[in-house]
């Protein structure tokens, strides 16, 4: 980080200029710290604006991380020179709002997530449907953390019923983290070979991303409750914003906004009431729809990139 500020402020001229950091974490802060202290006033930007976007508090276990003691040290040592350098702190969640408050004296701002969704031509990519079948889908890097297990054992549980064939499941199973559990459960779906399974193992391009998530129905995201607590999801906040019904887990922040779209909420780790969603998703889709649709609207009309700007530059 203090090598990077150098590098910039000795090839631009930043006195009149914002720098925007879209995710700050501990050594970032004291990286600032420390060139803001040894570079000359003449370089510094007219505004510091840090964004908070990871947790650093256990919501299941109710306990801080331990480097937490390094995010109080810093933003203690950062709030003294918060006058002089003109420094703000903004979140595009109010778990996180709410978390970083109990440790800094910062006022921090919730501002709108600025996704890109209406700049995606739909049109181009929405595919024609070849039978009614709710699609099902679990989009992302296959993490046990992100319900990737949850929604295996759901399969299994919801194999031996009677409708299941009635339901097609997309699930994304491109995973970096060398996770030995993960690769089972992808291991023995391609076993099992399920005619209504689908597994997609490649990294998705942005085009490839936005084409599955427009022609899925429904997006499955069982999140971890004691890391997602907070947490914001890019993928909840677009599948509002392209109006698709979803699954979240109780607690978490996109359950706290699930009133702004439409879906089922289940609690941590409890694949029977995944289960149950599907189900009645399934029976009811065109209600979820409706609702999902209307209120997709409103969700854009607040979370757009014009609005964040906006909201940004009024600090």
């Amino acid at each position: 980080m203090f090598n990077g500020l150098k590098n910039i402020s000795k090839n631009s001229e930043l006195n009149n200029k914002l720098l925007f950091f879209g995710t700050i974490q501990h050594v970032h802060v004291f990286g600032l710290i420390f060139w803001l202290l040894f570079t000359a006033k003449s370089k510094h930007p007219a505004k510091i604006v840090l964004t908070l976007r990871l947790s650093i508090y256990r919501y299941d276990i109710k306990r801080w991380s331990l480097i937490s003691f390094w995010y109080i040290i810093g933003f203690n040592l950062l709030f003294i020179f918060r006058k002089k350098y003109n420094i703000k702190i903004i979140s595009d969640s109010d778990g996180l709002v709410n978390e970083f408050s109990k440790i800094t004296k910062f006022h921090i701002e919730l501002l709108p997530i600025p996704h890109t969704s209406e700049n995606i031509n739909i049109d181009k990519l929405i595919e024609n449907r070849k039978d009614n079948r709710v699609i099902f889908t679990s989009i992302g890097e296959a993490r046990i953390n992100k319900g990737f297990k949850l929604i295996y054992n759901s399969i299994e549980m919801l194999s031996s019923q009677e409708n299941f064939n009635n339901i097609l499941f997309k699930l994304h199973c491109y995973h970096k983290i060398n996770d030995k559990e993960v690769a089972d459960i992808i291991q023995i779906l391609k076993e099992k070979n399920y005619s209504n399974v689908e597994l997609i193992e490649n990294n998705l391009t942005e085009e490839e991303y936005y084409k599955l998530l427009i022609n899925s129905d429904v997006i499955l995201i069982p999140y971890d409750y004691g890391i997602y607590a907070a947490n914001t999801s890019g993928i909840f906040t677009e599948s509002l914003s392209f109006g698709k019904v979803v699954v979240v887990t109780k607690g978490t922040w996109a359950s706290n906004n699930l009133s702004y779209g439409s879906g089922l909420e289940i609690l941590d780790q409890d694949y029977n009431q995944l289960v149950d969603a599907i189900q009645n998703i399934t029976i009811d889709f065109e209600k979820f729809k409706d609702e999902a649709t209307s209120k997709s609207m409103e969700w854009n009309k607040y979370h757009n990139p014009d609005n964040f700007l906006k909201m940004l530059i009024s600090l």
